[in-house]
């Protein structure tokens, strides 16, 4: 429940400012919870959520085309903070067999040299670990 509330919290910032920076916006949020719960609560929420609240405090268009235009338009930063968030979560999302181990600080190494987007990011991730679902959703 606690870490529900903290989520509002952060979602409520998001959707203050017409800034857009998904990765630092993940990142705060599940800094946010790790404040006062050192467990990975809501990680997955999180990262499906913070998009969905930075496309609609845009307020242009339909919330479908402003999401996926946001997405596209992610950067190397955000991959790198949305790998630091992971981090933080403690949240093992398996061995890849491609793509960046986000357990280590080689694999937000990797992401750097590789100019991977946070789109990119979620692509890898999710066919390692057969979550199409969240690739689809992203």
């Amino acid at each position: 429940m606690v870490s529900a509330v903290l989520l509002r919290t952060s979602l409520e910032r998001i959707c203050s400012t017409q800034e857009v920076y998904l990765g630092r916006f993940i990142k705060e949020a599940v800094l946010d919870r790790a404040k006062f719960v050192d467990s990975n609560t809501n990680l997955g929420i999180i990262l499906l959520h913070v998009p969905i609240a930075a496309a609609a405090s845009r307020g242009v268009g339909t919330l479908e085309k402003t999401l996926d235009e946001l997405v596209q338009l992610t950067t190397t930063e955000d991959a790198v903070e949305v790998a630091e968030a992971v981090r933080v979560s403690n949240a093992f999302l398996g061995e890849p067999k491609k793509g960046p181990d986000l357990r280590y600080e080689r694999g937000i190494q990797e992401i750097q040299e590789r100019g991977t987007t946070l789109l990119d990011l979620f692509v890898v991730e999710c066919k390692e670990m057969g979550r199409i679902f969240v690739q689809k959703e992203y």
